[in-house]
């Protein structure tokens, strides 16, 4: 609410615009959930449709997402193996994740010998973004029906972002294109991609 509240600032100054309402900008949006993040990421890559400030102050966007707790890492690994422990799977398991996006968490294990990463998505993520998207076109609605605001010209992004939204929570989907991208380009050898292992 705070940056619809300066958006007239915004409007008039465009240092305040991109020392200071952008930053706040990003901020209400990394705390506002899963979908909200993910549009901020992909909208820092099309300077085409915003301003090449505001694109570079979302790409801070693409690093420290939230974690989830190891509880839930280890109940969603343990389903997946039929209900068998983390410890009967793996040889090794880090329950402190490498690495977190909007979408899901990545930790390191060793299974039969082998280094893997084990993805795995943060709670209720496909539930929350499709509600997240919801109030995200409310939003856009509003964003464009305001005069000082209308030059970010969210609708359209929202349609473009909300084509390719439902596919992102699909680990299974991300799986098979990884299959699909070493079949393709196995003639390359310079071209290297993550190995599937497991379920897909």
């Amino acid at each position: 609410m705070l940056p619809v509240l300066l958006s007239w600032l915004a409007l008039l100054s465009t240092w305040f615009r991109d020392r200071v309402w952008y930053p706040l900008l990003v901020r209400c949006i990394a705390s506002s959930g899963a979908a909200f993040i993910k549009w901020g990421q992909w909208s820092s890559t099309r300077p085409d449709m915003f301003p090449e400030a505001l694109c570079r102050a979302l790409s801070t966007l693409h690093s420290n997402a939230p974690v989830h707790d190891a509880a839930h890492t280890r109940a969603r690994v343990e389903a997946m193996f039929g209900g068998r422990s983390v410890e009967d799977v793996f040889d090794w398991f880090d329950m402190t994740p490498m690495a977190s996006g909007s979408i899901a968490q990545i930790h390191k294990a060793i299974l039969a010998g082998r280094l893997v990463a084990v993805k795995v998505r943060h709670p209720q993520v496909a539930e929350k973004m499709a509600m997240d998207f919801r109030i995200m076109k409310w939003l856009a609605s509003v964003t464009d029906a305001t005069p000082a605001l209308r030059w970010m010209n969210l609708g359209p992004s929202m349609e473009q972002f909300g084509h390719t939204m439902g596919a992102q929570t699909r680990l299974d989907v991300e799986a098979r294109h990884l299959i699909l991208f070493q079949r393709n380009f196995k003639s390359w050898p310079e071209c290297s991609f993550p190995v599937v292992r497991g379920r897909t």
